[in-house]
């Protein structure tokens, strides 16, 4: 699960907080967290740290829908050599993209990992 949480007086960034527990509790320790910035059909990922576990495939699907919600054609990302986010495309400038498009194709679920119903 991502907890959402909008900064406030910071305009368009926010903080995700990653549980792999759907049913933590509020104050519960975070697994992962990092800061988005939103940009017009970009969401940028800061600081990403993963204190247990790694980013599998529950919680890219999930920062799909965060993306797909917030209009956001593509995830993007500097990284340090050697990290790479799931599915991105490494840029000559050393920035990582994701295409959100490409990732929704090859994962038509959403983050219960249940089949879209359309």
């Amino acid at each position: 699960m991502i907890r959402v949480e909008r900064l406030p007086d910071a305009g368009s960034k926010e903080v995700f907080r990653f549980f792999h527990d759907d049913a933590a509790p509020a104050m519960a320790p975070y697994d992962a967290l990092c800061g988005v910035h939103w940009l017009p059909g970009e969401m940028w990922i800061k600081g990403l740290l993963v204190r247990n576990g790694r980013v599998g495939r529950k919680w890219l699907l999930e920062l799909l829908e965060e993306a797909e919600r917030g209009g956001a054609e593509w995830i993007k990302s500097t990284r340090g050599f050697g990290h790479i986010l799931p599915f991105g495309h490494e840029q000559p400038n050393g920035e990582i993209w994701i295409n959100v498009a490409e990732v929704r194709a090859r994962f038509p679920f959403d983050s219960r990992l249940m089949p879209l119903i359309k």
